[in-house]
């Protein structure tokens, strides 16, 4: 066969793999460890508080078995409804029975966040509160205050942390995985309220739609060179 042919095929197999390789590098890059959260009024124990923020998840390797995740919220609540975030307590869906989280850093000096103490500790893996406290007396009046925000990081252990990923903290399959509990509210709204986190759905990013039309562009462009091909009369 002609040289041109077997060069032809082989600059087609070269973009192809380079356009599967970009593809699939941008994926990768699009499930990164982080993810915006907001609250879930749905499932929120009155609706009329809110939070907005970000979980992010980081491991040294796929065999680590310690992770660093890190919480950032921001009270969203009406000026006029008030309220104070006074604590916050997920799950931690691990194949370890024993894996836990414990609270390295927090918001200080006003906000005397602690690691999660007892009663909630029985149902949830990780969380800080005032005082360690999830269940404070409603009137608690500070906290992380209307507009204000807090970020908190825990260190993870379990013998599997290096393949969780950050919803292993926020499943989306479970409404009350990830809970915010809110007190000290300036109009009627009986207290405490607590707010489930749900994940902010984006849309892919351009580079990603980008990289998925050049990927199908190169396999239709393969596609046609071979019908050509094959049509050449042979040598």
């Amino acid at each position: 066969m002609p040289r041109c042919w077997w060069m032809g095929r082989i600059a087609r197999c070269a973009m192809l793999c380079t356009a599967i390789a970009a593809a699939i590098a941008l994926t990768a890059s699009a499930r990164a460890g982080s993810i915006n959260i907001v609250s879930n009024q749905q499932y929120a124990s009155f609706g009329a508080s809110s939070f907005a923020g970000t979980l992010d998840y980081q491991t040294a390797s796929p065999w680590s078995t310690t992770g660093v995740l890190t919480v950032t919220l921001t009270n969203t609540c009406d000026i006029d409804h008030g309220g104070w975030i006074t604590g916050f307590v997920f799950g931690i869906n691990s194949a370890d029975m024993d894996a836990s989280a414990t609270l390295v850093d927090a918001p200080a000096p006003s906000h005397p966040f602690h690691n999660l103490g007892f009663a909630a500790a029985d149902i949830y893996e990780g969380g800080a509160a005032l005082n360690g406290d999830f269940f404070i007396p409603d009137d608690q009046t500070f906290g992380i205050g209307v507009g204000e925000t807090g970020t908190f990081t825990f260190n993870i252990t379990a013998l599997d942390a290096g393949m969780l990923t950050v919803l292993d903290f926020l499943d989306p399959t479970d409404p009350y995985n990830f809970l915010v509990r809110f007190s000290g509210f300036l109009d009627n709204c009986s207290g405490p309220d607590f707010v489930p986190g749900m994940m902010v759905v984006v849309p892919l990013p351009a580079p990603f739609a980008l990289g998925a039309v050049a990927l199908a562009g190169m396999i239709l462009a393969g596609a046609r060179g071979r019908r050509r091909d094959a049509a050449e009369p042979t040598a």
